[in-house]
């Protein structure tokens, strides 16, 4: 079974899959294709499933597929092969986490705000923004401190949560002429 730990450094994803190292840092700008892990030294360290998935879109591409096209193939691929996140807990929260955040990272506007009206429909307002959005943009925000995502990623869920915050403020706002 490939490990999901990153071991190589860029030059040897290069040497082992055929796509330059410059290509590999656009890819991974450009559309979160690969997403690899990094050192405290920022260096990115590559797993075997992202050597798999840069073979899989240099394919793609080899196909006459366009790159953003075969990125979304790739991270539709990584999403339905990648087991749910869950809390250690059973947490009922966390899968709508996970997939707002996938949405997110795969930058599918239509699919965040699936996920985010998925999220509004599973409890009170309160709990929504506490359980759910909140966390989603957390991580996000720390996936974009370490360098595995963009700052447009964080952008997008951080403007589709904003929204769907509003609207969840007016749900929990209190009727007019009632006591505060």
């Amino acid at each position: 079974m490939p490990s999901a730990i990153g071991r190589y450094r860029i030059q040897a994803v290069a040497g082992l899959t055929g796509v330059p190292a410059a290509t590999l840092r656009a890819w991974e700008r450009r559309y979160g294709v690969p997403t690899p892990a990094r050192t405290a030294s920022a260096y990115r360290l590559y797993s075997d499933q992202d050597v798999d998935r840069v073979r899989r879109m240099r394919a793609l591409i080899e196909r006459g597929i366009a790159a953003s096209r075969a990125a979304e193939e790739v991270l539709a691929e990584r999403e339905s092969s990648d087991p749910p996140q869950a809390a250690a807990d059973g947490d009922a929260f966390a899968a709508v986490v996970a997939r707002i955040v996938a949405a997110a990272m795969r930058f599918d506007e239509r699919g965040l705000e699936e996920a985010v009206a998925l999220a509004a429909a599973s409890g009170s307002a309160l709990a929504v923004f506490e359980r759910v959005l909140g966390p989603a943009v957390n991580r996000v925000g720390d996936l974009w401190h370490r360098g595995q995502a963009t700052v447009a990623q964080e952008h997008l869920i951080s403007y589709v949560v904003l929204r769907k915050s509003m609207e969840l403020l007016h749900l929990a706002a209190p009727m007019p002429g009632a006591p505060r």
